[in-house]
């Protein structure tokens, strides 16, 4: 039995409970971003305002409609060893500047 030293985070729906690890030895500067925010109870309350069946989820917009965010931007992080191409996999989602990811998060529920 392995024992991950990562957090998980938990997201209470009107669906169910949706767990996640976060990944915070291979991208600490989003993960602290997302656990600040919910340490500070900004997803409460939050729907997800995107939903696209076998495909993706989006929440965390303060607006409700994919335009709003928190006050902090944070810095693209790639690691190869964290892939998108399967279901569950758990990303910030941001604009076309690379750079702008500050609340939104999305899970693929398919293939990418």
């Amino acid at each position: 039995m392995s024992v991950s030293k990562n957090r998980t985070a938990v997201i209470e729906t009107g669906k169910g409970t949706i767990k996640f690890e976060l990944y915070e030895d291979l991208a600490p500067v989003t993960t602290a971003n997302f656990i600040e925010l919910a340490g500070r109870n900004f997803y409460d309350g939050l729907n997800f305002h995107r939903v696209e069946p076998g495909f993706v989820i989006q929440g965390g917009c303060p607006l409700g409609n994919g335009m709003g965010g928190s006050d902090k931007k944070i810095q693209l992080e790639v690691s190869p060893n964290l892939k998108h191409g399967d279901a569950g996999a758990v990303a910030m989602a941001r604009s076309s500047d690379p750079n702008s990811a500050s609340s939104q998060f999305y899970i693929t529920l398919g293939p990418a």
